[in-house]
C-alpha cells in the first residue's frame, strides 16, 4: 500500500520514477493550486516583459489623435516582424514579414507627414512682411514655382490616399499574422 504524502510544486519537479509512477500522489485540487501558482508566476514574467519594453512608447501616448495609435501599433507591428523573422519556421513568414515591414514603413509615412517634400515642393521663398512685421502683405514665390507647388500638393494628396488605401488593404489580412 502506497503512502499518501502531500506534495508540493518542487515534490512534484523532482519526483522519482518508481515502476512507472510518481511516488507522489497528489490530488486534483493540489493540482489545481500548482498550476495557478505556475500560470500566475508565468503571467506575472509577461507582465514585467511587457511594462519594460513598452514604457517608451506608452509615456508618449496621448488620448486626443490617431497618430499616438499609429505609433503604438507600428511598434507592436515592429516587434512581431521581428518575432517572425526570427523564431518563426513557416514557408510564408518572410512574406508575412514584409508585409509588416510594408505597412510599417507606411504608418512612418503617415506620421512624418512629408508627402508633399517627395513630391518636389519647393519651399525656397517666403513671405514679404509690412514694416510692422506683423502682417503678410505677399510672397516671392515665382510663377514657376507656384505651378510646381500646386502640382507637388495635388500630387501628394493622391500619393497619400494612395498608401493610406495601401495600408488598409496589408492590415485587412493581418489575422494570418502571427508567431
Amino acid at each position: 500500500m502506497k503512502n499518501k504524502i502531500k506534495a508540493t510544486a518542487i515534490d512534484v519537479v523532482t519526483a522519482c520514477r518508481d515502476s512507472g509512477k510518481y511516488i507522489f500522489e497528489i490530488s486534483p485540487s493540489d493540482m489545481r493550486d500548482i498550476l495557478k501558482r505556475k500560470n500566475w508566476i508565468n503571467k506575472l514574467k509577461w507582465k514585467a516583459w511587457a511594462y519594460r519594453k513598452y514604457f517608451k512608447i506608452v509615456g508618449k501616448m496621448r488620448p486626443w489623435d490617431y497618430a499616438y495609435v499609429l505609433r503604438m501599433m507600428r511598434f507592436q507591428l515592429d516587434i512581431l516582424a521581428e518575432s517572425l523573422e526570427r523564431y518563426d519556421n513557416r514557408v510564408d513568414s518572410n512574406i508575412i514579414s514584409e508585409e509588416i515591414r510594408a505597412v510599417s514603413s507606411y504608418m512612418d509615412a503617415h506620421l512624418d507627414d512629408d508627402y508633399a517634400d517627395r513630391c518636389g515642393y519647393d519651399y525656397n521663398w517666403e513671405f514679404v512682411w509690412r514694416d510692422d512685421g506683423n502682417t503678410i502683405i505677399g510672397d516671392n514665390e515665382t510663377e514657376e514655382q507656384a505651378a510646381n507647388n500646386r502640382r507637388a500638393v495635388k500630387d501628394a494628396i493622391a500619393l497619400e490616399e494612395d498608401e493610406w488605401n495601401k495600408m488598409i488593404d496589408l492590415l485587412r489580412g493581418m489575422r494570418s499574422w502571427w508567431d
